[in-house]
């Protein structure tokens, strides 16, 4: 009696060990398998996983009297055989006579082989199935060796689940990692040369990708449009949304320069395309011959135009509500804004003003306003790092929770710096 407890102990630190490795799935059911063959005396140890797609059991591992997970009973559709009952009616079966037992049907092989004993135990995870062990053995099945395969088959089946969590971890992760290289490709890389001026923007998301959005779209009449957005939430979804925005402006851009018009089609568009998803936009139009900028903003953060000192020169607050709500919405342009040497143009997304401190306290509108005024003298690409920067150093590191993007328009004035950013 001690000498089988002393076995069995062996027999779940060998499993445990098993499941706890850096090992794939199949190396991993293998280790456990050939510990059963090990420990428990099998002849032969089999693992099968479920494939929840097609309801089938597949094969993962085979010790003993066969190593091979590829012949005829690789792949077992459930309710079939006595492998497929056991999943169907998530129950375990076991026998100390196989050859008077109707679920055996393959009678030849087992006299053939000497086999007396059969178990089977469904792998069950908070009731969900995720596969199926079995094992033959040459002599009978003792009640120790019934609880210990129960204890195994338990821990192989939340080592089956992990499996299964990492791999759609390193799925996500993956295709998190395309999605961000392919919406950082839709930003602009530099900002666009206009005589006269010194344009840089940035976008940061929270997660891999995000709903905060900015553009540079020369227009055909030789102004400039300067585009800055906030899809609500951020992740996959409000990035999709961002790049169809993206998409819009670029084709009406080929045909439209009136920023008001601009928006209000967008705007038609987003009703129809979206479902309680709305936008926040702000587009403006810089003509560099006039030193002039129009803008239309359908509800997004203020943005600013600051003197060459530092102070707030003009406020550029929403002109009409968010896009998306309501087919037909208006969005009034403001008046032409002269703009002067020295003088410097922001757009932000409240993701940075919003920027929490571990005790709750917003970065602000002040304090951005500070940074612009502290970093003036830097070149606009910089100024917009050095804004995130100050915001993220401001929060502590803390889980950035909202996207974050800004653009800065800088007016010549003499002896601007024009280092690289």
């Amino acid at each position: 009696m001690q000498a089988e407890h002393l076995r069995l102990a062996a027999f779940s630190v060998d499993v445990g060990l098993a499941l706890t490795g850096i090992d794939t799935l199949q190396g991993m059911l293998r280790r456990a398998a050939e510990a059963m063959v090990r420990h428990l005396n099998a002849a032969l140890a089999r693992i099968w996983t479920l494939n929840p797609e097609t309801d089938t059991l597949e094969l993962q591992a085979s010790a003993g009297l066969h190593t091979h997970v590829d012949g005829p009973h690789g792949r077992v559709p459930v309710g079939h055989l006595k492998i497929g009952l056991i999943a169907l009616e998530r129950r375990p079966h076991w026998t100390n006579d196989v050859l008077s037992d109707p679920r055996i049907h393959d009678k030849a092989w087992a006299r053939r082989e000497g086999m007396v004993a059969f178990a089977g135990r469904p792998l069950l995870v908070a009731g969900e199935l995720v596969g199926v062990l079995g094992i033959f053995c040459k002599q009978l099945l003792t009640d120790f060796t019934l609880k210990a395969l129960e204890a195994a088959a338990d821990s192989i089946a939340l080592g089956i689940q992990r499996k299964r969590v990492e791999g759609t971890l390193l799925l996500n992760e993956h295709d998190f990692r395309i999605a961000r290289q392919i919406q950082q490709k839709l930003f602009p890389r530099t900002g666009p040369r206009v005589s006269g001026f010194d344009i840089g923007g940035a976008a940061f998301p929270a997660v891999a990708t995000g709903g905060d959005y900015f553009d540079y779209i020369p227009l055909h009449d030789g102004t400039l449009a300067l585009v800055i957005g906030d899809v609500a939430g951020h992740g996959v979804g409000p990035a999709m949304v961002m790049a169809s925005i993206r998409a819009y402006l670029r084709a009406l851009a080929r045909t439209h320069v009136d920023v008001s018009e601009i928006l209000t089609m967008v705007n038609n568009v987003l009703t129809e395309d979206t479902d309680e998803r709305f936008v926040t936009l702000l587009l403006a139009r810089l003509d560099p011959r006039s030193c002039s900028l129009v803008y239309a903003s359908g509800g997004h953060q203020t943005g600013y135009i600051v003197g060459p000192t530092g102070e707030v020169q003009t406020r550029l607050e929403s002109t009409g509500m968010p896009l998306g709500i309501l087919a037909d919405a208006e969005f009034p342009a403001s008046p032409a804004i002269t703009l002067r040497p020295g003088e410097m143009v922001l757009f932000l997304t409240d993701g940075l003003v919003e920027a929490c401190c571990p005790d709750g306290e917003a970065f602000g509108t002040a304090r951005v306003l500070e940074v612009i005024r502290l970093y003036r003298q830097d070149p606009a690409a910089r100024i917009v790092k050095n804004l995130y920067h100050a915001a993220r150093a401001f929060s502590q590191e803390t889980a950035q929770l909202d996207d974050m993007c800004a653009v800065v328009i800088k007016v010549d004035a003499p002896g601007l710096a024009r280092t690289a950013p």
